[in-house]
């Protein structure tokens, strides 16, 4: 996928900076590149549910960074992008102290963009699929 805005990968890398909820859970960009975006955490005890378990909303938060990464480099430069819609699936308990996130773009349309976000246990994707998620992207 050729990127539509030439300053995406800055434009991704200040909305993780910028994104305090995000910095306080933790997540950190890992790498992006046209159509793609990968995100990593490590799970730390205030990450965890009532059963000890890592929280839904934190991994799908995860999710959601990574894939609004993956859908700027199909925005317009300048543009703001907001997510209407998006499912999610947990699939099996975090097993590891970290996840990692891979998004990509699956289609960028006039109006909508559309991106799969897959979450696994460990440092890569290498490692167990926890959860998954799609997310629909529009201009704001």
């Amino acid at each position: 996928m050729q990127a539509r805005n030439h300053n995406f990968l800055d434009d991704v890398q200040q909305v993780f900076q910028r994104a305090a909820f995000i910095r306080e859970l933790g997540i950190r960009l890992h790498d992006v590149y046209p159509g793609c975006c990968s995100a990593a955490l490590r799970i730390r005890p205030d990450h965890l549910q009532h059963l000890g378990r890592v929280h839904g909303g934190v991994i799908s938060s995860l999710a959601g960074h990574a894939a609004l990464g993956a859908a700027m480099s199909a925005a317009s430069a300048g543009e703001v992008l907001v997510a209407p819609e998006f499912t999610f699936q947990v699939l099996r308990p975090v097993r590891e102290d970290r996840i990692f996130c891979q998004a990509e773009v699956v289609k960028a349309g006039a109006v909508l963009i559309f991106t799969e976000a897959r979450v696994y246990d460990g440092n890569s994707a290498d490692g167990k699929q926890v959860a998954r998620g799609t997310f629909t992207f529009t201009r704001a």
